[in-house]
């Protein structure tokens, strides 16, 4: 018998064999649509994806993304990968429901990878560069503000370049570790989250 699964949102409890998630609040959207946070009955953070199948071939694909996780977790393992290991989601539970004869529904609940979405941290940063541009347009007049105003703006220039060369150290080995598996057709800022505390 299959199980049935409400609908995601905050407060909706989903259960699988043995293991119960409780969503959280939405993390972010994918090209599919929103990734939920969850929190497992054994305290477990976790990262639901919900993706709509509309033929044979799409629910295949969405299977095997599933298998590909472990499949990658185990490629960065074996590659004395631990520190990276952290970076990569483990697929916790996956489930598929049948809505019609061509219409599917599958849910992956992933272990959730801390940090925020590199996007999420670089709209701040665009917000705080906007700010910094309307305090000079103000104090155009003032040499020393002006001059203030540009030297912030090559520190924060070259903070962000410091920025991303650690992020390409970083993200160059995982990437390569499970290139033999697959290829990450969807490496975007969106999809890289940034633990801003490590």
């Amino acid at each position: 018998k299959e199980l049935s699964q409400p609908e995601l949102g905050p407060g909706a409890e989903l259960v699988f064999p043995g293991r119960r998630f409780v969503v959280t609040k939405p993390l972010g959207k994918g090209s599919f649509g929103a990734v939920w946070g969850a929190l497992g009955s054994d305290g477990t953070a976790a990262a639901i994806k919900e993706i709509p199948c509309r033929s044979v071939q799409e629910l295949s694909r969405v299977v095997a993304e599933g298998k590909l996780l472990n499949t990658v977790r185990g490629a960065l393992c074996a590659g004395g990968g631990g520190q990276r290991r952290a970076g990569v989601p483990l697929l916790l539970d996956s489930h598929v429901q049948t809505l019609s004869s061509r219409s599917w529904r599958v849910r992956l609940v992933m272990s959730q990878v801390p940090g925020a979405p590199l996007e999420e941290l670089m709209e701040r940063s665009r917000a705080a560069d906007q700010r910094c541009q309307s305090l000079s347009r103000l104090h155009r007049g003032a040499d020393l503000a002006a001059d203030h105003v540009a030297e912030d703006l090559a520190q924060r220039c070259a903070e962000a370049c410091r920025y991303a060369g650690e992020l390409l150290v970083q993200l160059a080995p995982t990437v390569e570790a499970f290139s033999s598996k697959v290829y990450h057709r969807d490496i975007t800022p969106r999809n890289i989250q940034v633990d801003e505390k490590n």
